[in-house]
């Protein structure tokens, strides 16, 4: 998993070819932006602004954050398969 963590604590990640987006208080649902588009989105951003995440950093999150990802994950890859 990889993703973007943004200043003030909002996390996005993608997860199976879906992105999700990560409330500061933990709140999972799927993101309005995906995560390409937000990088693009963010390339004249300051760096200070955003950070890169990896899978430590997405489990440090909440201990349901990975299984919050994978339900949201299948249930809108179940519905763009259809």
């Amino acid at each position: 998993m990889r993703g973007i963590r943004l200043r003030h604590g909002v996390s996005f990640v993608e997860y199976g070819g879906v992105t999700v987006r990560i409330k500061a208080d933990g709140t999972c649902g799927l993101s309005p932006i995906t995560l390409p588009a937000l990088e693009w989105d963010l390339r004249c951003e300051p760096p200070e602004a955003w950070d890169y995440i990896g899978d430590a950093d997405i489990d440090a999150l909440g201990e349901d954050i990975r299984e919050q990802l994978e339900r949201i994950a299948e249930k809108y890859r179940s519905l763009f398969e259809d």
